[in-house]
C-alpha cells in the first residue's frame, strides 16, 4: 500500500484473504514496468525481513509463540515470492520477462499453472483451483494479449495519460475493442 501511495495509485485498499492473508489495492493508468515491481516487492519482502527479524529475536529468548510467529511469517511471504503467477514472484516475471510477446505470456501461463498444480500434488490443495482457474483464463489472456500487440503496432506507444490520446489513436483502441468484444468499444469513449 506503501508503494502504491508513494507512486500515485489512486482508489488504495487493504482487504483479507482468508487463508492466504491480506491484499492491497490500487490502479494507475500507465505505471511504469519499474513502479510495479517495486509495488509487488513491498508485498512480500518486508514480511520476509520482520519474519527473519523475529526469527533472530527468538533465537535470544526462545519463545516457542514468537517462533511460530516468525516462522509463518517467513514463510508465507517467501512462498509469495516463488515465481509462478499469480504469486508475486510470478508477477514480477511477466513483467521483467514475457509480457514482451503474447507467445511467451502463454508459454509462462501454462508453466506457471504446471507448477502451482505441482505445489498442490504436495499437499496445498487449493492451488490446484488456482492452476485450474488459469488455464480456463488462458484462451482470453492469449486473445487480449494477441490485441495489444496488434494495437502497438498499428498506433505505436501509448501515453501514459489517457486524456492525452489522440482521436485516430482512440478510433484505433475502439475498434479493436469492439472486434474484441462488442459493445465494449463505447467504454472507451466514455473512459476518456
Amino acid at each position: 500500500l506503501f508503494g502504491m501511495w508513494l507512486f500515485g495509485y489512486k482508489d488504495l485498499r487493504i482487504f483479507f484473504i482468508p487463508f492466504f492473508g491480506g491484499a492491497a489495492s490500487g490502479r494507475k493508468a500507465g505505471a511504469a514496468g519499474w513502479q510495479q515491481v517495486i509495488v509487488l516487492f513491498l508485498g512480500p519482502v518486508p514480511g520476509v525481513v520482520v519474519g527473519g527479524v523475529l526469527a533472530v529475536v527468538n533465537l535470544a529468548v526462545q519463545e516457542p509463540l514468537l517462533g511460530d510467529v516468525a516462522g509463518t511469517m517467513f514463510l508465507i511471504n517467501a512462498f509469495n515470492l516463488i515465481p509462478l503467477s499469480p504469486l508475486d514472484g510470478g508477477r514480477i516475471f511477466e513483467l521483467a520477462l514475457f509480457r514482451r510477446h503474447w507467445l511467451l505470456d502463454a508459454a509462462f501461463s501454462l508453466v506457471c499453472a504446471a507448477g502451482l498444480a505441482g505445489l498442490g500434488a504436495l499437499g496445498v490443495r487449493v492451488l490446484f483451483f488456482v492452476a485450474a482457474l488459469q488455464v480456463i483464463a488462458l484462451p482470453a489472456r492469449i486473445r487480449f494479449r494477441r490485441a495489444v500487440a496488434e494495437l502497438a503496432r498499428r498506433v505505436g506507444p501509448l501515453p501514459a495519460d489517457p486524456g492525452a490520446l489522440a482521436d485516430e489513436t482512440i478510433s484505433a483502441l475502439r475498434s479493436e475493442a469492439e472486434r474484441l468484444h462488442p459493445g465494449s468499444g463505447v467504454a472507451i469513449v466514455e473512459a476518456r
